[in-house]
């Protein structure tokens, strides 16, 4: 225990250190000490330290993160689909090659808990894939067996000295009491409402985690997708990585928002995300779009009880469908119904609920950085110009200039990648600030 205690004090203190390691490649100890302002005797003692624990590659000329020492996991239950993914200390997916042998293994394992096994064949034989997906369980045993499954594979594979992970994020749908680790309200997955990290985990697990230091912890999809594009802007140096406080737009089955300033935010109970279940303005009635009951099946409300939110509003006027039937669309699918000809209407109603969407939150949290992520990120180029337009329609003191709106890289595989970034930071108690410079 004592090791731990030493370990994880070194990280903490060193952290600016790695972060540099992460997104400056290669730098050597004068480099280290030029941006961080810190002494070479300092930047020396601390290079020994991680290099000790074998965290880092100690050259002479450039220093670089152990990329094989650990791994943090990533889990995202969605109310469609769950995904899985691995990432190295340097907050990076693991390439297909490295993975591949991991996947087949778990996918094999997960074959006979699963019980609708199609989507995870096909992610099995699925070669360019860097990570596993397979449609969300509809009951809560299924999804705890399947989480106990990974589960083991990690202790078993720590055991036998194939890898060793530092910490296990999963996000979820719905609303999460970070502090408490329940989830409120899981909207389209019932059967989790009220659920706590510790009634997905069976007990020997949760012993066996508890023994080994590794951390595990539950946050939002919102979050955990917010926290992965703003570090992806970091990974590949973007112009627009100094930006601080963001939101993610993520749509799965209806439209959630990660919002970040100075931290992580969720309101005083966890609702702050939920965007999607608030009024959304009557642009329908401009398109004269009604409910078209007779010809495809459509809800009688929204999950939240209401028919004038943005999400019942989204699934009932753009796209016609009820909730089982829109979360069943993939992003390609969604991208090719909005640029077809015939639905150039619905694709400017969609827009212009965007719009809307994005000046209440430009305006009332003064962001300066909004990216489009889950489900949005193939049919962007079918929104922004309605976007745009009723951006301009923004009556506060405001320009379009304060805010970039950009569109996701990682798309759905987002929160999973984000929850296994969270669960780094939470494992050593460091503060989430986009000071990496």
């Amino acid at each position: 225990m004592e090791y731990i205690k030493d370990f994880n004090k070194i990280i903490k203190q060193n952290q600016h250190i790695l972060n540099l390691l992460r997104f400056y490649k290669g730098i050597d100890r004068s480099e280290i000490s030029r941006r961080l302002q810190l002494s070479m005797p300092t930047v020396y003692k601390a290079v020994d330290e991680l290099d000790n624990l074998n965290i880092i590659n100690k050259g002479d000329n450039n220093i670089s993160i152990n990329d094989e020492y650990a791994y943090l996991v990533g889990i995202s239950i969605g109310s469609a689909l769950c995904k899985i993914c691995f990432l190295d200390v340097s907050f990076n997916i693991l390439d297909t090659d490295r993975f591949e042998k991991y996947k087949k293994i778990i996918c094999k394992n997960l074959e006979g808990i699963i019980e609708d096994k199609e989507l995870l064949l096909k992610c099995k034989n699925d070669k360019s894939k860097n990570y596993i997906y397979f449609k969300t369980p509809t009951q809560f045993s299924e999804l705890k067996n399947i989480l106990d499954c990974l589960f083991q594979f990690i202790q078993s594979s720590i055991e036998e000295n194939l890898f060793n992970v530092l910490s296990i994020g999963i996000s979820c749908t719905g609303v999460i009491n970070s502090k408490t680790q329940t989830i409120l309200s899981a909207h389209n997955l019932d059967y989790l409402d009220n659920s706590t990290l510790e009634t997905l985990i069976f007990p020997d697990k949760q012993k066996y985690f508890h023994d080994n230091q590794i951390y595990i912890c539950l946050l939002q999809n919102s979050d955990a997708s917010v926290i992965a594009e703003k570090i992806h802007l970091y990974q590949i140096n973007s112009i627009y990585k100094s930006k601080k406080n963001i939101i993610s737009l993520y749509l799965g089955v209806g439209i959630g928002a990660g919002i970040y300033l100075n931290g992580l935010y969720n309101g005083t109970s966890g609702y702050a995300g939920e965007i999607g279940h608030t009024k959304a303005p009557m642009y329908e009635e401009k398109y004269c779009v009604k409910k078209n009951n007779d010809s495809k099946p459509i809800d009688q409300n929204c999950t939240c009880g209401n028919e004038d939110c943005y999400d019942y509003k989204m699934r009932t006027y753009v796209f016609e469908m009820n909730k089982e039937m829109f979360s069943d669309l993939s992003s390609d699918q969604i991208r090719d119904y909005l640029r077809s000809s015939e639905n150039q209407d619905k694709a400017q109603l969609f827009g212009m609920y965007l719009g809307n969407m994005v000046n209440s939150l430009t305006s009332l949290l003064d962001v300066d950085l909004i990216i489009f992520t889950g489900k949005f990120y193939k049919c962007m180029d079918s929104l922004y110009n309605s976007i745009v337009s009723v951006q301009d329609q923004n009556k506060l003191k405001f320009s379009r200039n304060d805010c970039t709106l950009l569109t996701s890289t990682y798309g759905s595989l987002a929160p999973s990648i984000g929850a296994a970034i969270y669960s780094y930071h939470k494992r050593f108690d460091l503060e989430l600030a986009w000071d990496y410079e």
